[in-house]
């Protein structure tokens, strides 16, 4: 059920007006604002495009934990986990390239450094490079391999993820996490400001970052909304994205009608409500083959770039006296 703190855009306590005179408020949300506002049915797609329905099945739709009726909570991959990625593709450069040009190098002085072959010194030569690259790398590009087969090859310790933020929909708590999965800081989602900062990159294009700024707290971070996203989306992307998560915490309105939502629309009171009211097929999505889904995504996205972002802005701050 609902906590008393949930979003609902529909019945809230206005908000207090921030002083902007802090420096760091003014760096923190230098950009582009997005306000909440009453949101439609657009969705981000390109954050969800990845997930097709084969991949969701692969995984089992009982096993999807970031993101349901609950909460969606972003993560990343452990330092272990990096460091084995990081070996993985050393290990193919050194097979696949560094190895046999090595193995060439060494081989020439041996065969022409006489009349004579000496075959034995050859073979020291490629027994060596079999023990100390193609043997090690061998195993670890296997490894990936079979990891890519089946994930249940892959170590425990690997499979720890560090979390970068929650958002709930139950209690309307946005958290943002540090460290060993420790909590920085969390508070009601009506209490930030969505902001898309931009910089520009090395090739002089703009990189943007979608950001969630704690509006009465002097934080140095903000919640990192945009690490569902690449940062060289169009500026309506990321718009679309906030509209997306504002109605998703938003318990006046049924989730967004996504794939990853699709088996947990009957577990959320309004959700479920509203598709009583208003009957879809609930396996709309997942039924659906991939290139049926991509090409479902590209007409939506189609028909979204024709009309606003998102719906008309709500004013959730106390007048001004």
């Amino acid at each position: 059920m609902y906590q008393p703190t949930a979003y609902n855009s529909q019945n809230f306590q206005k908000q207090a007006h921030k002083d902007e005179s802090s420096l760091l408020r003014k760096l923190m949300t230098k950009g582009i604002p997005f306000s909440f506002s009453d949101t439609n049915k657009f969705i981000s797609i390109n954050s969800i495009k990845a997930l097709t329905p084969s991949l969701l099945e692969e995984q089992n739709v009982d096993k999807i934990d970031y993101w349901n009726h609950e909460f969606l909570c972003i993560e990343d991959v452990n330092y272990k986990m990096k460091i084995y990625l990081w070996l993985v593709a050393l290990s193919k450069v050194v097979l696949y390239f560094a190895t046999p040009i090595v193995i060439v190098l060494l081989a020439i002085p041996v065969i022409f450094s006489s009349d004579t072959l000496d075959y034995e010194e050859l073979f020291s030569v490629v027994k060596d490079c079999f023990i100390y690259f193609i043997f090690p790398c061998s195993l670890i590009i296997g490894h990936w391999k079979l990891v890519q087969l089946n994930n249940k090859f892959l170590f425990s310790f690997f499979r720890e993820s560090k979390k970068i933020f929650e958002l709930n929909r139950q209690t309307g708590m946005v958290t943002l996490y540090k460290g060993r999965n420790k909590v920085r800081f969390s508070h009601p989602f009506i209490e930030f400001d969505c902001v898309l900062l931009s910089s520009p990159s090395h090739q002089g294009h703009l990189n943007y970052v979608l950001t969630l700024v704690h509006r009465y707290h002097n934080y140095s971070v903000g919640v990192p909304l945009s690490s569902m996203l690449g940062a060289n989306e169009m500026v309506g992307e990321y718009g679309r994205l906030w509209n997306m998560l504002q109605r998703y915490m938003d318990v006046s309105k049924p989730m967004p009608d996504i794939l990853i939502l699709e088996a947990v629309r009957e577990l959320d009171p309004t959700t479920a409500a509203y598709d009583a009211k208003h009957p879809r097929d609930p396996f709309y999505w997942r039924n659906m083959s991939d290139d049926e889904y991509l090409a479902k995504l590209a007409e939506i996205q189609q028909l979204q770039e024709q009309d606003p972002v998102y719906g008309k802005s709500i004013n959730i701050f106390e007048d001004e006296s």
